[in-house]
């Protein structure tokens, strides 16, 4: 793993200034940026580490080398360039120069991000330097970035600009005194992280895995502590709603029934605290579409169950699905009569009597049948569990059949396609919903974790 500073060289005729980090003044009068930031950030590199300077031919030849610029009437003049300037500096990484090209049509701009990305090798770790870059460098450089953390796992540790522009015109900065041309360097590092974070918080949207979002939290909580000593309140709230982002996925993705209720809230509790000490932060829209995800989660275990099973249908998580919802319906079943779910004879037993409603309305279907065939049903039927709700019995008998089919791994005959086990599972939901909380829900309001 190798340090590497990268900056691109610009073409104009740069005045001197200081150029100051963090309320404190960096390197005294210097034209270039990259002076400035490479005696802040590189001086204590080794030789494993590396600065590049990316150069399109027209910046050699006006800032690299010296004396590039002239002035109206042709004369060259003196200017040192770039090259003796970190010459002098004596960094102890070594310096390369990277010819780009300037970039004037599509395919010298995938010229310049395919150099981009080539000189990044797998772990490094990553400060640019935006300054100078001119057109769609910027751009380019940090979808490289980006692009290369995934295929070679780079890591960006600072994406810096020296705003020299803040000091005035060209003009007015010659007029100025050089003691009092003081260009702040803006640390833009917290927008790369933003959209890390806008990545992660979009997968744990779209597929229910919090892994990337604790990945992150972590890195991000060791940066802040050694760099700040804890003092960054948007780390510290971010990391504790991974954490229980992290437990949430993990809740589902192991099906863990008495867990989910008591998470989920604990995960909503800590979003709200969050966004109310960070209402001014970007990341609290990001937090907003986090609570709003959970936001039909109501603290009751049974309903709790069903949204889960939802959560599941939404985020393709099939399997689990179908194992919460038929296990959240026996868990209605023992609260309807008086029956701790929790404990396993029990549970064992309304099983078992849900097994036998399902014989029972297979021989009631058979009768019914016959009926229409002219024949009189043997006896009417009514569910010793469920009651005369047969719909709600049904519901159960397609989900216990789709169930052992997936965990069967589809190795009998009739196996239904992928694309029926995951439509059956959002119509089961939807079903279920409508017969259970709509028409039982004296037996669901009140309910709790037990």
């Amino acid at each position: 793993m190798a340090r590497v500073f990268i900056s691109v060289l610009g073409t104009t005729d740069y005045q001197k200034c200081t150029y100051c980090f963090e309320n404190k003044k960096g390197l005294p009068d210097v034209r270039f940026v990259q002076e400035a930031m490479i005696e802040r950030f590189c001086r204590h590199w080794t030789t494993e580490d590396r600065i590049l300077v990316f150069v399109t031919e027209s910046a050699k030849k006006l800032n690299w080398e010296d004396n590039g610029h002239k002035d109206k009437q042709g004369v060259s003049l003196e200017r040192e360039g770039l090259k003796i300037r970190l010459t002098r500096l004596r960094p102890t990484a070594p310096v390369e120069t990277i010819d780009i090209p300037e970039g004037k049509s599509e395919k010298e701009i995938r010229e310049i991000f395919q150099k981009l990305h080539a000189n990044l090798n797998a772990g490094d770790e990553v400060i640019f330097d935006i300054t100078h870059s001119f057109r769609s460098i910027p751009m380019l450089a940090l979808v490289a970035l980006h692009y290369s953390k995934v295929i070679k796992r780079v890591r960006l540790t600072g994406i810096y600009y020296g705003a020299f522009e803040v000091l005035g015109s060209q003009r007015e900065v010659e007029q100025m005194p050089l003691e009092k041309r003081l260009a702040p360097v803006f640390d833009l590092t917290p927008f790369d992280n933003l959209l890390d974070w806008t990545v992660a918080i979009g997968v744990f949207l779209r597929s229910g895995n919090a892994a990337l979002a604790t990945q992150l939290a972590e890195h991000q909580a060791q940066r802040v502590l050694r760099e700040k000593k804890g003092a960054d309140l948007d780390a510290q709230h971010l990391r504790k709603v991974a954490g229980l982002l992290s437990i949430f996925s993990k809740d589902i993705t192991t099906c863990r029934g008495l867990k989910i209720t008591r998470d989920v809230g604990d995960l909503k509790r800590v979003i709200q605290e969050s966004r109310n000490s960070c209402q001014d932060s970007p990341f609290s829209p990001l937090l907003e579409l986090v609570e709003k995800s959970l936001e039909d989660f109501s603290g009751q275990d049974v309903m709790d169950g069903i949204r889960a099973a939802e959560w599941c249908a939404q985020h393709n998580l099939v399997q689990q699905g179908y194992t919460i919802l038929r296990e959240s319906l026996i868990t209605y079943v023992c609260h309807k009569h008086g029956i701790d779910p929790t404990e396993r004879e029990g549970r064992e037993t309304v099983t078992d009597d849900i097994g036998a409603d399902l014989k029972m309305l297979g021989e009631y279907n058979r009768d019914s049948k016959q009926k229409k065939l002219g024949a009189t049903p043997q006896r009417a039927f009514c569910s010793a569990v469920f009651g005369d709700n047969l719909e709600l019995l049904r519901v159960y008998q397609r989900l216990f059949m789709v169930r052992n089919d997936i965990n069967h791994a589809g190795m009998r005959k009739g196996a239904q396609p992928a694309d029926t086990l995951i439509r059956e599972l959002q119509e089961l939901t939807k079903e279920t919903n409508r017969l259970l909380f709509a028409s039982d829900s004296d037996h669901i309001h009140g309910v709790g974790q037990p």
